[in-house]
């Protein structure tokens, strides 16, 4: 272990004042590390000793070991480092006065029963003999009566204990053990090291701790503390720092046990309605007619009236569902907070809100203090109205036993990924959510307002701003898009809407609105000033709302995908025909051979062809011998005169490349010929002659 020694009792040991070892430490520039000490965590400067210079050292050895020689407190050791003697002194210190008196009376008899071991011989006996004249409080032995007090009884294993502790560790070995092992010394060290190990782990476990701390410090003269001396430090450090663990292993719970709470998060609103939260339950609702369902709701920092829409999914249509509820309701809202989720800043909710002159404010992830009264109202709809709904069962076995087992349904409906069973049905769900908001939520007093949400908003005196037509409104929320105007019209989901005032705009982006009751007509806009242009109609779809279309075009697919799985479920339980009809073929006897005589050609441009390949194939084997030079390290490479095309300018070449060079077929090459043997294709130029010819030529 390194030995170390601060800059004031360096000054003291050397007779010099503070500043001036200081300011030859810097000149020089020793060695040194900054340790926090104390409850007030201030950081100390401490010097290793070891690199000090050299006239320096001598006098800081010389003045400890003086030093240390005389305290009582350490034991004799010529092993004895500084700064396990600077910790033995520190446990001392820090000893209760009743461990210190126990210490001190272990020291007195230890001191009686050397100078009776002089009187005679065996070490065995005369242990056993001074312990026995001890427990009868024998006079002789020099010993006090208080000792015998508070030393009740002795045995021959205790006097060894003594004088083992003793010799090891000095006035500290012979503390009573109780709270932590005696001879373990704690180190400033190994109290930084622990603070690392619950700062890269919250949770660690004792043993793990205790573990680390042998692995790190355990060495020739060190004293390791015992396990649960480690156990009443982790606890003592997480009691002592309880908001600063809190924050570790728990942030949520941080937020709302020890995060500064100051002012009202509803100062801003003035009216109704003016400010609203919106948000997602995190957990999701299974409603008896099958459908996955999650709770949007909303609410007014105001008053706090609240509204609910029971969603499919909490997707940017839901959302602009809910907002139609509340404007149609309440009347056009002028801040809307979300969180910086996917569906709550999409295109649509913006441009919903742009349409009525809402101010979109997104609020940066996991901080629901930015939104806190929403996150609250989530509490109050589980345990106000959720926990007490009929029919409520656990999802599968596990979730039944959990409910056995008091896991409260307010608890699931609040924790983020859970997934609950209600007895109703969705439309049923959204009554009940409906009449509880009315009936029961908004009349209810409200302990921070001190008054119900509808008595609060009776008392807001601003103007509401009213959409009295319901066809405006679903117009201003509708599906909006951005397509380019062509020669026909627009087209725009598989649909072509025509309109003879969209002469003027060809070749330029318009913005687009659905009628969300007629598939076939769509309002279109400038897109920059947002000016009506017209309205634009597709007859082939015209009457249909965009759900019935959006029905017909899922039973659609739904029908298609199972006709499509039918399909090839026959296909792999038909084999590969080609491969059977090719073997059948092979196996046929009184197939027809055609041998010919044939020679090398030559003549013409042939020759130096030859001579052109040549070269090149040189050329190229050479440069594929750099490479593998090169990539010694890499797996081999396998080269091939062939090489593989970079575009094929027919199927059939392809398909013949495939054949030719095998080596060099790709998974994605085998998947395509595989297709392309179903082909007439590929029957007529790879199949068709050999059953012409009776067999292959």
């Amino acid at each position: 272990m390194e030995q170390k020694i601060d800059i004031r009792d360096l000054a003291k040991l050397l007779n010099l004042t503070e500043r001036n070892v200081q300011k030859r430490s810097i000149q020089e520039g020793w060695p040194y590390q900054k340790v926090k000490m104390g409850e007030d965590k201030r950081a100390k400067k401490y010097f290793k000793i070891e690199k000090l210079p050299v006239d320096i050292r001598a006098k800081v050895l010389q003045a400890l070991k003086s030093d240390y020689q005389k305290n009582p407190i350490l034991p004799q050791r010529a092993d004895l480092s500084v700064s396990e003697s600077q910790s033995l002194i520190q446990q001392w210190n820090e000893a209760k006065s009743w461990r210190k008196g126990e210490a001190e009376a272990r020291l007195q008899i230890l001191s009686a029963w050397r100078k009776y071991l002089k009187k005679y011989i065996g070490r065995r006996q005369t242990a056993n003999k001074f312990s026995g004249e001890y427990n009868i409080r024998n006079k002789a032995l020099g010993i006090s009566p208080e000792i015998f007090d508070r030393v009740k009884s002795l045995s021959r294993a205790s006097l060894y204990n003594y004088e083992n502790g003793h010799k090891a560790h000095g006035l500290v070995g012979l503390l009573p053990k109780g709270k932590g092992k005696p001879g373990g010394v704690w180190t400033p060290d190994m109290e930084t090291f622990i603070r690392g190990l619950i700062g890269r782990n919250p949770d660690i476990r004792t043993a793990r701790a205790f573990e680390y701390i042998k692995a790190k410090f355990a060495g020739p003269g060190v004293s390791i503390p015992s396990k649960s001396t480690v156990r009443d430090k982790l606890n003592k450090l997480k009691e002592n720092e309880k908001s600063a663990y809190s924050r570790l292993s728990n942030p949520d719970k941080w937020r709302s046990e020890f995060q500064l709470a100051l002012g009202d998060a509803s100062e801003k609103a003035g009216h109704f309605p003016h400010i609203l939260e919106f948000d997602s339950s995190p957990a999701d609702v299974l409603t008896s007619d099958g459908k996955r369902n999650t709770i949007i709701a909303a609410i007014d920092q105001f008053c706090r009236k609240a509204k609910i829409l029971v969603a499919p999914t909490s997707k940017a249509t839901a959302i602009e569902n809910l907002m139609r509820r509340i404007v149609f309701d309440w009347g056009i809202f002028n801040t809307m907070i979300v969180d910086n989720g996917r569906d709550y800043v999409s295109v649509n909710v913006q441009v919903a809100c742009n349409a009525l002159g809402i101010k979109l404010e997104p609020k940066p992830p996991f901080s629901p203090e930015r939104k806190p009264f929403i996150e609250r109202f989530f509490r109050s709809l589980s345990m106000g109205l959720f926990e007490e709904l009929p029919g409520y069962i656990g999802h599968n076995v596990a979730e039944r036993k959990a409910i056995e087992s008091r896991r409260s349904f307010a608890q699931r409906f609040i924790k983020k990924g859970e997934v609950i069973e209600v007895g109703l049905t969705t439309a049923e769900l959204q009554a009940v959510c409906d009449t509880w908001l009315e009936k029961i939520y908004h009349q209810r007093v409200h302990r921070s307002l001190g008054k119900s949400p509808e008595a609060k908003a009776a008392e807001s005196t601003h103007p509401i701003r009213k959409v009295s037509d319901p066809r405006l409104l679903d117009l201003l929320l509708a599906p909006v898009g951005y397509p380019t105007v062509q020669k026909k019209g627009i087209q725009y989901h598989k649909a072509f809407y025509i309109a003879p005032e969209l002469g003027d705009y060809v070749k330029q982006k318009v913005e687009i609105r659905l009628d969300l009751q007629d598939a076939g007509r769509i309002y279109v806009f400038e897109k920059d000033t947002r000016k009506f242009i017209c309205e634009a109609e597709d007859a082939s779809i015209s009457g249909l709302t965009i759900s019935e279309i959006n029905e017909a075009r899922n039973r659609q697919l739904k029908k298609v995908k199972e006709k499509v799985r039918a399909f090839k479920t026959f296909a792999k339980q038909g084999g590969d025909p080609m491969a059977d009809l090719l073997e059948k073929k092979r196996t046929e006897g009184g197939q027809i051979r055609a041998f010919h005589r044939t020679e090398e050609a030559t003549g013409g441009m042939i020759e130096e062809a030859k001579k052109a390949l040549r070269d090149r194939d040189e050329e190229f084997s050479e440069s594929s011998e750099r490479e593998e030079a090169s990539e010694t390290e890499q797996s081999p490479k396998v080269v091939s005169l062939s090489r593989r095309p970079e575009f094929f300018e027919s199927s059939y070449k392809r398909a013949r490349w495939i054949l030719d060079n095998p080596a060099q077929v790709t998974e994605k090459d085998q998947d395509w010929f595989e297709r392309y043997k179903s082909t007439d294709e590929y029957y007529k130029i790879f199949v068709m002659p050999y059953e012409e010819q009776g067999g292959l030529s």
